[in-house]
């Protein structure tokens, strides 16, 4: 029944995920274009060389080997490289073989001739160099770069017409694009700027500051209408021994959070949508996790806080296409201050390689943590199942968070190129019922280029200068869950919580919509 429920789960929710512009109905929410007051940039040069398709890829873990041979062995520690076996020339499907350049070329040349033009956008996810899994062959820093500018410039001719990119892409870096891998020291560094200069046509110049800092920035993938943020998950990664945890505000997973309560504020002020998306996922079961506690707890509150900002969370790393389930009755505020290091993790850290023998355990321990989840039917029907049992047939939509299941937040995982099972990419496709007509990315920038000159509104918020308010409604409704003679956390000056939504808002639902609806 486990998987069943999980599937339940996610049809219950990935349909109303990217519900940008549909008819007013109970379960979506319209986006128009409408300006916001001092946002809008001027549109008169925009040039409609490209209408929105409704559709975007996410494309994860290429993992390109230029020393992967055909023919060779796959056992391990070989990795396709010498010796004869069943490498065939476009990878060895199952095995922990690298992507030979064969498979990665073909990749990016489908893309090009059958979905360049019919998505809007493109989200990376990282791991674009070999893993470092054959003694005889070991990784450098240079290969890794060298690899990477590669797959960039690949990237950058699939996507580009003559005049340059037509598809904006927005990458993240993986635990192996690094050297050492898993390890990156907090920035400025020379990892940041090197992948700064790389990725330069990708990342926007307004957002170069952040990323040379933090490894993290985010592009308005549709002007005014949605953005993509790239996370920089290295500073949340439990394997990451540079970086210790994200209470502390010296530590960059700390400012990293930070950064991005400013931004998802400021877009909503604007009524602007984002998605998230890194490169190692929030994967968390009762026994294992892959991000250090602290950031799991501040991601799910934000995640919460912001639902009606964030529309999806995407990332790769895992190689298996699945979804994960945050439940915010786990919010412990204690966790994400800097008394934090006081609790020790009761989790240990997952394999760090998942291959198909090594991946049972964690599915095992995800299946088992779906069949404890409620179950829709419930909420659909609106009623709690276990007290109708018990004979009270009483409501039962505060298991869920309400009516729109609010108390659980989902990211999605998508599959890889690397065959540890087979080649994969994912298209997402979304609603843009009423923005069907707005400019296009490649249409701003390029109007933009023949006016250099923007507003004052349409900078950047510094942090330093964007005030935030406290969140009282969220500390208040935790401390009504607990128990009487509980003592509370001890307060941590430093800490500032995420802004909730207002309370009529539905999912992704900002207050010009709301009041569109409303009227």
């Amino acid at each position: 029944m486990a998987p069943l429920k999980a599937l339940q789960w996610a049809t219950l929710m990935v349909p109303n995920l990217l519900a940008f512009g549909a008819p007013t109905t109970e379960s979506q929410v319209v986006l128009q274009p409408q300006n916001h007051p001092g946002s809008e940039r001027p549109l008169a040069l925009a040039t409609s060389q490209r209408r929105l398709c409704g559709r975007f890829l996410h494309i994860t873990d290429l993992h390109p080997d230029d020393h992967y041979k055909p023919h060779t062995s796959t056992q391990e520690n070989i990795a396709c490289h010498r010796g004869n076996g069943l490498a065939g020339v476009y990878g060895a499907e199952t095995s922990d073989c690298d992507s030979p350049m064969s498979l990665v070329n073909a990749t990016l040349g489908w893309v090009k001739e059958h979905l360049r033009d019919e998505i809007d956008f493109v989200v990376w996810t990282g791991d674009s160099a070999r893993h470092d899994s054959d003694e005889e062959l070991p990784r450098h820093n240079q290969d890794i770069l060298s690899m990477n500018r590669r797959i960039t410039d690949a990237f950058i001719e699939t996507f580009s017409d003559d005049s340059g990119l037509v598809v904006p892409v927005v990458p993240t870096f993986g635990n192996n694009d690094i050297y050492p891998h898993n390890i990156l020291m907090p920035g400025p560094n020379d990892i940041l700027r090197t992948y700064s200069s790389i990725w330069a046509q990708f990342i926007p110049e307004a957002q170069r500051h952040s990323f040379e800092f933090g490894g993290w920035f985010y592009v308005e993938v549709i002007p005014n209408k949605l953005a993509v943020f790239s996370l920089n998950t290295m500073y949340f990664f439990d394997r990451n021994a540079g970086i210790d945890d994200c209470a502390h505000p010296s530590e960059p997973g700390y400012k990293h959070f930070e950064w991005l309560l400013v931004q998802l504020e400021y877009l909503r002020n604007r009524g602007v949508k984002a998605i998230l998306m890194g490169h190692v996922p929030p994967a968390r079961t009762a026994g294992k996790q892959l991000w250090d506690e602290t950031c799991w707890q501040k991601y799910t509150l934000w995640l919460q806080q912001y639902r009606d900002v964030i529309v999806a969370s995407l990332y790769g790393h895992m190689n298996i296409d699945h979804f994960l389930l945050q439940d915010t009755k786990e919010i412990d505020m204690s966790q994400i201050s800097v008394q934090a290091n006081a609790k020790a993790s009761i989790r240990e850290a997952m394999d760090e390689k998942l291959s198909i023998q090594s991946s049972a355990g964690y599915l095992k321990e995800l299946r088992d943590d779906w069949a404890k989840l409620p179950s829709p039917v419930a909420l659909e029907e609106d009623v709690d199942e276990s007290k109708k049992r018990r004979g009270k047939g009483r409501k039962g939509k505060d298991k869920f968070g309400g009516k729109w299941a609010e108390r659980f937040q989902l990211s999605l995982i998508s599959p890889s190129v690397v065959p540890n099972y087979f080649p994969s990419l994912r298209v997402f496709e979304y609603n843009i019922t009423g923005i069907e007509d707005v400019p296009s990315w490649v249409d701003m920038e390029r109007a933009v280029q023949l006016d250099e000159t923007l507003s004052d509104d349409d900078e950047e918020p510094d942090v330093r200068e964007l005030k935030r308010r406290q969140d009282p409604d969220f500390e208040t409704e935790k401390k009504k869950k607990k128990k009487k003679g509980k003592k509370p956390p001890p307060s941590d000056p430093n800490l500032r919580l995420p802004n909730p939504p207002a309370k009529d808002s539905l999912p992704g639902q900002d207050a010009q919509a709301r009041h569109a609806a409303a009227a």
